[in-house]
Order: C-alpha cells, then structure tokens, then sequence
C-alpha cells in the first residue's frame, strides 16, 4: 500500500484515506455471506504502520505531501523525541496506537510552559 502511494507520487490525506478503505480483489466464494467474507479478511489484511510520511499526515504535522512532516518526525527520531516507532528491515514505521499515545501526551492546558517540564 504504501509503496504504491510513492510509486504514483499522491501521498496526500485522500490517498492515504482511499488507501485505509482498500479492499483487496478476492475470488468470489459461494454462498449469501460472500459480500462479509470479504470484508472480513480486507479488514485483516489493513496494516496498522505508517510510513513516515503517513504518520506526518496522521499527526497533521504537515498540510501537503507528507514530505515536509517527515523530515521532522527524522529529526525527532535522531533527537530521541517525537512518537516510538518501528525499525522494519530498513523501514522506518510508525505504529497507529503509538502515534495516538504520543498525540495525548501532547495534550495541554495552556501555552505557557510547565513547571519541572
């Protein structure tokens, strides 16, 4: 999925939710509760890492391609701040559940800094 998106250069918040409601083509089966299988293993087969430049999107770190939001979150990573994430081979990835954590520590009450902080 991901790579698909870079391939056709339209990582953008659209292609990203177009690509979180893809369902794979399968064979049909027989039977009345055809349309639920499929729908059963499509929502087995959705991931739930981002590429840098999704979680960028996910976190609407960045208003455009996601690319601007990624090199944050690298400078983040090298940093030791910003969201946990995942080393997969080579991949960079962002686990959705860490990326809402991350999202609620950043919850404040007001602008002005924190004592201790």
């Amino acid at each position: 999925m991901q790579q698909a998106l870079h391939r056709e250069g339209r990582t953008t918040v659209g292609a990203l939710a177009q690509a979180k409601s893809f369902e794979p083509h399968l064979p049909p089966s027989p039977g009345a509760d055809e349309e639920s299988e499929r729908r059963a293993l499509a929502s087995e087969l959705e991931s739930p890492f981002f590429s840098p430049e999704e979680a960028a999107l996910y976190l609407r770190l960045d208003a455009g391609d996601g690319s601007r939001g990624a090199r944050t979150l690298a400078v983040w990573r090298s940093q030791g701040r910003g969201p946990r994430f995942r080393a997969h081979g080579r991949k960079v990835v962002y686990h959705r559940a860490a990326l809402d954590a991350w999202s609620q520590q950043q919850e404040r009450s007001s602008t002005l800094k924190e004592r201790g902080a």
